[in-house]
């Protein structure tokens, strides 16, 4: 309940009242919500499908989709394992900047943690996989200024079929990012298109197949 969760969540809790029977009732129904879909030919899962932290989550699904409330206070619990697969699967791979260095995001406040591109295989420095904040993509002396060159220790987390995430706010035409990995989230909430993907059981991700208004 931190100002800038209440902040991020304003408009929710504006529209159905904090605590009330909407609220309560909108509640109830997410916990139904398995946190990720494995469909056989085609993934999805919000922001990074991560092999163990799925198989973690996995063993505490009730009949393979309701979170219940012990769970739920262990995923929210700092440095539980089911915290970080959540975390994960819910925000994507970010990695500690070294020492003494940071950026600023959109609203001004210091970041010292980079969002990265975990289906990216090109690893050669953190500029190569990172998601910055809008202000950074704007502004390359400033990206060259506030991120560091290091070499990034990580690797790409390949997959073997296709899977599909929302969460990273793409720009752009719609088109896969991987030949197994797109993303939905076209910033519909900011003005872009609302995209979807017309799936008919390919191995591989077709940009031909993406649909958008």
């Amino acid at each position: 309940r931190s100002a800038n969760v209440v902040f991020q969540h304003s408009e929710f809790l504006k529209q159905v009242g904090e605590g009330s029977g909407v609220h309560r009732a909108a509640l109830a129904f997410f916990k139904t919500l398995p946190p990720f879909l494995d469909l056989g030919g085609v993934r999805v899962v919000h922001a990074w499908w991560h092999q163990p932290y799925v198989d973690l989550i996995e063993q505490h699904l009730y009949k393979g989709s309701w979170m219940t409330d012990e769970f739920l206070e262990t995923a929210f619990t700092p440095k539980t394992p089911e915290c970080q697969a959540m975390k994960g699967l819910l925000t994507g791979l970010n990695v500690k900047l070294p020492e003494g260095a940071r950026f600023f995001d959109d609203f001004g406040h210091p970041r010292d943690r980079l969002r990265l591109k975990w289906w990216s295989q090109d690893r050669r420095h953190y500029r190569d996989v990172l998601m910055p904040p809008s202000g950074l993509w704007v502004n390359p002396e400033k990206l060259d200024r506030e991120v560091p060159l290091d070499q990034w220790p990580g690797q790409g987390d390949p997959q073997p079929k296709p899977v599909f995430l929302g969460h990273y706010w793409m720009k752009g035409d719609p088109a896969a990012l991987t030949p197994t990995v797109a993303c939905l989230d076209y910033s519909v909430a900011r003005g872009g298109p609302l995209v979807a993907y017309r799936w008919d059981g390919e191995a591989t991700i077709q940009n031909d197949r993406f649909v958008f208004v």
